[in-house]
């Protein structure tokens, strides 16, 4: 079964009388622990999809299937527990400036109800691999953007989500940075996470360890040729976050 499913799917903005549409019966499948660069330029409908599959938006027509579910007839008190099993990277980040790094990736984990050792342990995990051990205590407002993009990450894979969808999350990154976050992902999709990466960025679609890219264009989803570039195999390998085993709880 297909961890994520569009069938059909069309979504269409503009005013009455001059809509087009930004994705138009769009149908693809993305497998558990596969992943996808989706490519396209500004205003193909990249974010929209996205936004789509967390149920931000409906689309006009079609539906979306999270694990085999239409998310858009998912209940309201269902809703927040769909959400949990994603990790997500905003293009506007959205982290909480005047908090430290630290507890900006620690809220991500602590919503999951897990044991304090355990939401310890991933968000320290979380910091080290995105290289934030050092400013784990500094304000997130008072940090450069590339740094603020490292952040929004480790959040967004601190919970060990099923999926990650991460929106541009390399833009303000450099070659090092990303290099390292695309190898960091490519490692969490050989052990089952799904990752949706969408992105205009050359070195970013031309990732070599990427499963498929998929381009937006005209409305349309269709697989495309790229330039592969090697991979830099700057993250350490990791095994479980510690605790993960035991991680029922908020004791300790």
């Amino acid at each position: 079964m297909a961890m994520i499913a569009f069938e059909a799917v069309t979504k269409t903005y503009g005013i009455p009388g001059s809509r087009r549409p930004t994705l138009d019966a769009v149908d693809v499948q993305i497998g558990p622990g596969e992943f996808v660069l989706l490519t396209g330029p500004s205003g193909s409908g990249k974010t929209t999809m996205l936004r789509l599959i967390l149920a931000l938006e409906r689309p006009d027509s079609g539906t979306v299937f999270v694990g085999g579910r239409d998310v858009h007839r998912l209940t309201s008190g269902s809703m927040p527990f769909l959400r949990r099993n994603f990790g997500v990277v905003y293009q506007d980040l959205g982290l909480v400036p005047e908090v430290s790094v630290r507890e900006n990736v620690r809220w991500a984990v602590e919503v999951q109800e897990l044991k304090r050792r355990v939401v310890r342990a991933r968000t320290q995990v979380a910091l080290e691999l995105l290289q934030l051990a050092e400013v784990a205590e500094l304000p997130v407002g008072s940090l450069s953007s590339d740094i603020q993009q490292r952040v929004a990450i480790a959040r967004a894979l601190a919970g060990e989500p099923a999926v990650v969808l991460a929106d541009e999350p390399t833009s303000a990154l450099d070659g090092h940075y990303a290099h390292l976050v695309l190898d960091l992902l490519a490692r969490l999709a050989s052990r089952g996470t799904t990752v949706v990466l969408a992105s205009r960025s050359p070195l970013v679609t031309g990732y070599a360890r990427a499963g498929r890219v998929l381009q937006l264009r005209d409305g349309t989803l269709r697989p495309t040729a790229r330039t592969v570039i090697h991979e830099f195999n700057s993250v350490r390998d990791f095994g479980p976050i510690a605790g993960a085993s035991d991680a029922t709880g908020a004791s300790e």
